[in-house]
Order: structure tokens, then sequence, then C-alpha cells
């Protein structure tokens, strides 16, 4: 099954209504399984294996579960293994009268507005109940636009006035949202990433090639380039990927071609007649994250088919309709966003700076006398503010190479001085570029020993050798004779986590459950360059 085969089957998931019967599943190997749990009121079995069929277009494997029929939704269960829940009622079954104790406070409803997990159907278009009414109570309670799923309908009223409840039209719709949006919804596939071509893509025409009259961006191309502006505000990385070569890449940004969108809002941009496989080789490795969390957009199929095969789990995604564009990332893709714009523009600077450094790296300087020669100066420090701390759990929540633990912990701001002396965070900058907050650590401190339960340090920080200074210099804010006590961490394995094995196997010795730190190989190791690169 290839993730990557997406755009053949784009428009048809597009279509959302009446394409129940024309999708059909993808087998294994799947990169993820989503466990959805649907809170209903009546059956919602024909419309099962649609969702399910479209989860396996992008390479998710589907396993829904259900509750009992419960109109007052009092006796819901909710399994503990669901990764999301959906409510989906016919609301048409609740007189309207007894529609606002559903969104009392201690409603399931009202407890679940800042529950990620938690999604809500809106009633139908067609039913009893005016849907103004229920998103005017759901904005009351704080239930967050990006987690309500509406249906979508293209009778006209004089043919469904009849039927109460949901129409088939709707419920294919839905069936394809909780397939597509929600179940893709996952921190271990979220798009971290889009790699963009140029010509027919961004805008119409080739350029250098074309007349000047045949190449400019239509109203299309400038909904798409506003779209790409916030999602690259939010913290997802634009790339470009283009045959054009680099003095055309700079006519194209100054002719303003891309309107909103400047030439710094792209972390990389890799030109010239290479094929399209081998600049996204170079993209992946700058970015240092798995295809997985990565979509490459492009006008021509046969890019699509050659970068699909070289990327099986990399989303290809058919530009040349700029309006099905348009439609595919605000429908079948989820993003990773960032909490914190200024991180976000630390990390596109520090992947464009990541360049300069490869090519010091290429010219034979050891990892430790660059660290020197490019002045880098590492910083920890305990979590002192509320956006230090929402940093510290979104590097808990989003870290897969190097995370200890894997245990993924979540916060609110509510927990912020309850929390806040156990984080420890630390920052990393250089000459080249400003790195920000980029590892933390959540401790559990029991007099002889420190327990990790929770080390992670951003993509961004590896492959400079700073993993152990960081450490050490983390370890020093939690107690400055640290060498003295037990540090342990129960290290769990995963699929993509190898650098952090690599550490733990470096630093720490298994005792038990636990895996121990050797303190006096961490300290001899840090020894010569510690003073030099850490504020002690």
């Amino acid at each position: 099954m290839l993730r990557s085969n997406f755009y053949s089957i784009q428009e048809s998931l597009l279509k959302l209504s009446g394409n129940r019967h024309e999708i059909s599943r993808k087998d294994g190997p799947y990169v993820a399984t989503n466990k959805v749990f649907l809170i209903r009121n009546e059956a919602y079995e024909p419309y099962l294996a649609h969702g399910v069929n479209c989860a396996s277009q992008i390479g998710i494997n589907l396993l829904m579960s259900y509750s009992d029929y419960d109109d007052s939704l009092s006796y819901v269960v909710i399994p503990k293994e669901a990764d999301q829940i959906v409510i989906w009622i016919n609301w048409d079954r609740i007189p309207p009268s007894q529609i606002s104790r559903y969104f009392e406070a201690n409603s399931l409803i009202s407890r679940s507005s800042t529950d990620t997990k938690f999604y809500f159907v809106l009633p139908s278009e067609y039913g009893l109940h005016d849907i103004a009414l229920f998103q005017s109570k759901l904005t009351a309670i704080g239930w967050p636009i990006e987690r309500i799923i509406v249906g979508f309908n293209s009778h006209s009223d004089e043919k469904v006035k009849i039927k109460l409840g949901y129409t088939r039209e709707e419920m294919d719709s839905i069936s394809t949202k909780i397939g597509v949006q929600v179940s893709s919804n996952l921190s271990s596939i979220r798009i971290r990433a889009l790699i963009l071509d140029l010509d027919n893509t961004l805008y119409k025409g080739v350029f250098g090639e074309d007349t000047s009259d045949e190449v400019f961006p239509d109203k299309e191309h400038l909904k798409l380039h506003l779209e790409l502006k916030k999602l690259k505000e939010s913290g997802v990385l634009l790339c470009i990927a283009t045959k054009n070569n680099l003095t055309d890449i700079e006519s194209i940004f100054q002719s303003k071609l891309t309107s909103v969108l400047e030439k710094d809002d792209f972390s990389i941009i890799l030109g010239g007649w290479e094929s399209k496989v081998k600049s996204i080789q170079g993209i992946l490795r700058d970015l240092n994250f798995s295809e997985n969390f990565v979509a490459f957009v492009d006008d021509n199929q046969r890019e699509l088919y050659e970068v699909g095969r070289t990327f099986p789990n990399m989303i290809c995604v058919d530009g040349k309709k700029t309006e099905t564009l348009l439609k595919a990332l605000a429908t079948c893709l989820t993003f990773e966003k960032s909490q914190d714009s200024k991180v976000s523009e630390a990390r596109s600077k520090d992947i464009r700076a990541s360049h300069l450094r490869q090519e010091l790296t290429n010219k034979g300087i050891s990892p430790d006398t660059l660290l020197i020669d490019l002045n880098t100066q590492l910083g920890a420090s305990k979590v002192a503010s509320l956006e230090e701390f929402q940093r510290a759990f979104e590097l808990f929540r989003k870290t897969n190479q190097f995370n200890l633990t894997l245990n993924r912990s979540t916060s609110e701001a509510k927990d912020f001085e309850t929390l806040k002396g156990k984080l420890i965070t630390a920052s990393l900058r250089d000459d080249v570029s400003n790195s920000g907050i980029i590892a933390a650590i959540k401790v559990l401190d029991e007099g002889d020993l420190i327990e990790l339960q929770e080390f992670s340090i951003s993509c961004r920080a590896l492959g400079r050798n700073v993993e152990k200074y960081l450490f050490r210099a983390m370890l020093s804010k939690i107690d400055n004779d640290f060498e003295k006590l037990k540090v342990g961490v129960r290290f769990e394995e995963g699929p993509k986590n190898q650098p952090a094995l690599d550490f733990v196997q470096r630093f720490f010795v298994k005792e038990s459950e636990f895996y121990i730190l050797d303190s006096s190989k961490l300290i001899s190791e840090t020894s010569e360059w510690y003073s030099y690169l850490c504020d002690v």
C-alpha cells in the first residue's frame, strides 16, 4: 500500500457525497492505526466501510467502535484506548425544549470541549433544529471550530424536508471526514512540512519559457498563497523543489508571482535540473524528520509518481487544479501546528542555517571544534513562564527521534504553578541562528533518585553533537551535585527514537526497570568544552 498514491484518489475523496461505493480499501502495511469511538443514538453501520476505506488511502488502519444507542448521553462508557471520540447524534430525536441541557456545565459535551480527542457533528441542515443554535452553544463552552464536523448535502429542500435526521449525502461526507480528517489527527503522522513545486502549481505558466502574459497567479492561486502563509505562520515548514534554475527563482519572488509569500517564508529552496527525487532527499535530510510528516505538491503526474515510488509514505498531492488543491489542504491533510509563533520562526531560520553548518562540516572540521568556531551557547533553566511551560510540553508531545520515554505527557495552563518546578528547558544559539528552546526535561525527585519522566530534544538540535552538553547543563539546574545522586529513566524504545537509544546506551547502565546515568562518563566526555559552551 503506497500512501503516496493519494493523488490518484484525491478527486474522489474531495467529492465527499455520493461516493460511498467508489473508494475501495487499500491493504497495509499502514503508517498508523487509529481507534475511533462513536457516540451515537442510531445506526451508523451502513457508513462504516466508507470511512475505513477513506482512511486507508492515507495509510491509516481505522478501527471503529460504537456506544449503545443513547439519546441522553448519560450512560456512555468511553474506551480508554480510543484515540478519538466522535459525538454523532440525530438531534431530530430530541425535543427542542431539551437541547439546552446537553450543553450544561456538567454535561458530556461541556466536559469534552477542551479535550482534543473529541469531535462534534453538527445536526443536519435539513433537520428540525437550527444549526446556528448549536454553533452558538458550542462557542459558548469553548468548543474549537476545527473539532466540529459539518455534513455536506446536494439535495433540494423539496426532496428531503420530509425526512428527519441526516440525509445519505450528509452521512457520506461525515463518514469521509471521520475517515480522513479525524483519523489522521495523530501526532505520529500530522504534516509538518509541505514541499511545493513552482510552475503551474503556485501560479499559471512556466517561468522563463512562457510569455509574461502567460505567467501569472489567478484568483485561486492568490487564495492558495494566503492559505500557505497561514500554515507557515502556524508552524508548518514550507519548502520548494523546482526545476527552475536559481536565478529564475530569485526573479520569481522579485516578480511577486507568489504574492504574499516571500522567499524567507520558505525554509529550504532547491532548484536546478536534477530530479525532484534528489531534491526531496536533500530537503528531508535538512529537515531531519521522516517522510511520514511531509506532503509533496506538484502539477505533474509523472513527478508525483516518481517521488511516490521513492517515498511511499509521503502524501503526494496533485496541484494542477488549484481549487482542488485548496480543498485537499482543508479536508484531507492534518497539520502539526505550533503553540508559539516565535518557535515556528526560529525553526525555519534554523533549518536555513543548517546548510552553512553542513558546508563547514564537509570541510572536515570536528563537531566540537565547529561548536566553538560558531560561538555556540547553551543555556538551561527551570521553567519560569507560561510560554516556556507550553514549549516544554510541545516538545514532549511532538518529538520522536530524541525522546527517552515516549510518554508524550500533556498539560494545560491551569497546571503551570503545580508543574513548573519539575520542568527544565534548554536553549541553543550560535553565530548562524538562534534556535530558542530545543530541549526539555520533566523530573520526579525522590530524594536520592532523580527520575527523568520526560526527556526530549528537538530534531533541529540533533547532528550538532550538543546532546551531552545540553543534558549536563539541564541536570545541573536540577541539582548542582547531581553526580552524587542516582539519575534514572524508564527508557522506552520505539520505531523512530534511535538517537535516544544511542544516547542511553552511551551514558546509562541498565538496572532492573531503570537505566541509571553513569555521571562520571558524562562529565568526562563534556569536561573539555563545557565551560565554553554552557552558561555556568
